[in-house]
């Protein structure tokens, strides 16, 4: 109930509660003619969850200290606590790199109690600089996205990313009431194969064709 005393029209009313509200007005002129007007409203403010998959074609930080220490091995632990971010809401160790064929996924709905529905779903990728990509805190806290918005049909993106270097990917949901939800994060893509570096020790000689009889 907003108020049972009269109100002087034209006047607002806002509902705080996310919850179904029923709203009943009654108008009623000096004589005692009445109106009454009664409609039933959601409040929706829960913004759009958000949800993010790089493919197992990917290398991280947790992957890095198991190939130096041995998984589980003498000096593991230590290895991801001084090199290494764990992100809570992805159950991802940081920093990740990819190549420009790992595909990435994300989704996005409206929760549950009352959606008003998912109106729009965006991603774009931006080249920033590899501190941002050692640093997930700092990538979501200073990291800025530059390059246009792409928007996809329905709920889901899928794209990968073709440029070497460190890159933020954004995602972007929008619900039917305009509350928006973001999601940031920094990746390296590495496309370059190693360089092989190869010794020969002695004693040893380069071999000539017809050398000492051999063919």
């Amino acid at each position: 109930r907003i108020t049972k005393d009269p109100l002087t029209p034209p006047f607002d009313i806002q509902f705080e509660e996310p919850s179904e509200h029923k709203l009943t007005i009654t108008c009623w002129d000096a004589l005692g003619n009445e109106v009454n007007d009664t409609e039933t409203f959601f409040v929706d403010k829960t913004p759009p969850e958000i949800k993010k998959e790089i493919d197992e074609e990917k290398f991280t930080c947790y992957d890095w200290c198991a190939a130096e220490t041995g998984e589980w091995g003498e000096g593991f632990r230590e290895c991801l606590v001084n090199h290494c971010q764990f992100n809570n809401e992805t159950e991802e160790w940081f920093p990740i790199w990819i190549t420009n064929t790992t595909p990435i996924w994300a989704s996005a709905f409206d929760p549950e109690p009352h959606p008003s529905g998912l109106n729009s779903v965006s991603w774009r990728v931006t080249r920033v600089d590899d501190k941002n990509c050692w640093n997930q805190e700092l990538c979501i806290a200073e990291a800025q996205g530059a390059e246009d918005w792409n928007e996809v049909q329905g709920n889901e993106a899928h794209f990968n990313i073709t440029e070497e270097s460190c890159h933020l990917i954004e995602i972007k949901a929008t619900d039917n009431v305009n509350k928006t939800s973001t999601h940031k994060q920094c990746v390296f893509v590495d496309n370059t194969a190693p360089t092989p570096n190869k010794t020969v020790g002695k004693p040893s000689d380069f071999w000539t064709p017809g050398e000492n009889g051999d063919p």
